[in-house]
């Protein structure tokens, strides 16, 4: 895609020089400043409408030159091996993401992983109706974000950088899931693999096991955070003893209390305010419960109430972003869909809960071919407001709104509109159709 590979090349390029320039390698930290130097004299012309081409050689030898340079470090520099170890992974995370992400999704479809294919992590943004442009930022914005993460390892204390890496583990795994569900195959092209990763997704749905793994890898980062947070990143010995001692009977809890609770019947695409309530009430039984048991175990004398506390709304936080992920993906990489050209314009009369389950059928099925401009409601206390991002008006807005967007349809969600309010439509030359649920 036209500037992805040289534009990533130049913001790594960038972290790996000024690595190795706060580890005073001064002589060393022009190897990677050339490099993204000459990247970013290619992305000039190569950057969108792009006018030179990057080919298979021009991307494998900016990624040989980046993984060696990745390996140039003075170890003795960094505050500890974790640092070491995760400074280069994450500012290559999104070139080691994609090669992950592409390796296993052709091997789940069948295909060689040698063989090309528009199966790429910006492909895939692009079947999910983002320009090729943005989906280039996007990618150039994660890759800044990684390594602005990676300098900052150098600088906290290990006991944090463990809490805070396996959820940016979590996150990549999160949109890999929301990425490998996207169909980038022709039609009948690997049907075998895709029956797998079909299977694969249905059976982590129905049976819960991905969602129970999820919890209990969230429940173990929750207490060791809340362990990190009471001591501020340096655990005493005999508090380290006392979470490795009692981890396994956390988890156990708050698992059962999580599964006897009804968390796991729910599902994440569809998770609303009572799904969350759900959640809530499952994560404090279960935090009171294990609390009480940690504290009889040590006959409450050793561990620390802060941790408890801290540990329940850790956890909260964890699970609730969890359960939303997918949604928030779709709104961050998707937005709000781009309407078609030729779709027609329409308001909604009804700005009530008729309204916007109207609304929400018109974004999530572009097959109606409407394009909503707002609402209109006869309750002038709701004019100014918004339902998903589109505006209430007032009554009286109407004819300004027929000639501004051309509006020839009113979609009507409620049965209590007046039928002199709708003549008094109809003779503005609107078009009426009410929305209807049948149950056949």
């Amino acid at each position: 895609m036209d500037g992805l590979a040289g534009g990533i090349s130049v913001i790594s390029s960038g972290f790996l020089a000024a690595t190795l320039l706060l580890n005073g390698q001064t002589e060393i930290a022009i190897v990677p400043a050339v490099l993204g130097g000459a990247a970013l004299g290619f992305l000039v012309f190569n950057f969108k409408p792009a006018s030179i081409f990057m080919g298979d050689s021009g991307s494998m030898f900016l990624g040989f030159m980046l993984a060696g340079i990745g390996l140039l470090a003075d170890t003795g520099r960094f505050r500890s091996l974790t640092s070491v170890l995760l400074t280069p992974v994450l500012i290559l995370m999104i070139p080691i993401f994609d090669t992950c992400f592409v390796t296993v999704s052709r091997k789940l479809s069948g295909r060689r992983v040698s063989q090309g294919g528009r199966d790429h992590t910006s492909h895939r943004l692009v079947a999910l109706g983002v320009s090729e442009r943005r989906a280039v930022f996007m990618l150039y914005l994660f890759a800044t974000l990684s390594g602005v993460f990676a300098l900052a390892v150098r600088c906290l204390e290990t006991s944090f950088v463990l809490v805070a890496v396996p959820l940016i583990a979590q996150t990549a795994l999160f949109l890999g899931l929301y990425l490998g569900k996207v169909r980038v195959y022709e039609d009948g092209e690997s049907p075998q693999g895709l029956r797998l990763i079909a299977a694969i997704t249905d059976f982590s749905y129905k049976r819960r096991v991905f969602e129970v793994l999820l919890d209990v890898s969230l429940i173990a980062l929750a207490y060791y955070g809340a362990f990190v947070l009471r001591w501020d990143g340096r655990l005493p010995d005999e508090q380290l003893d006392i979470f490795l001692k009692t981890l396994p009977l956390v988890i156990i809890v708050q698992i059962l209390f999580l599964l006897a609770g009804g968390v796991y019947r729910g599902l994440w695409r569809y998770v609303s305010g009572q799904d969350l309530l759900i959640i809530t009430r499952a994560v404090v039984l279960g935090a009171t419960v294990s609390t009480i048991a940690v504290f009889a175990m040590y006959r409450f004398r050793g561990p620390s109430r802060a941790v408890a506390v801290l540990d329940l709304l850790l956890l909260l936080v964890f699970m609730s972003i969890s359960r939303l992920a997918f949604l928030w993906l779709k709104l961050l990489i998707v937005g709000r869909a781009t309407p078609d050209p030729d779709a027609t314009p329409v308001l909604i009369y009804g700005a009530g809960d008729g309204g916007e389950l109207l609304i929400r059928e018109i974004l999530n099925n572009p097959d109606h071919r409407y394009a909503p401009i707002g609402f209109i409601d006869d309750d002038d206390r709701k004019a100014g407001k918004k339902i998903h991002g589109y505006r209430i008006f007032e009554s009286h807005d109407v004819p300004h709104l027929i000639r501004a967007y051309g509006i020839s349809e009113v979609l009507i969600s409620s049965f209590k509109v007046p039928e002199a309010r709708l003549d008094s439509l109809r003779r503005m030359g609107i078009g009426l159709k009410k929305m209807s649920i049948r149950i056949e």
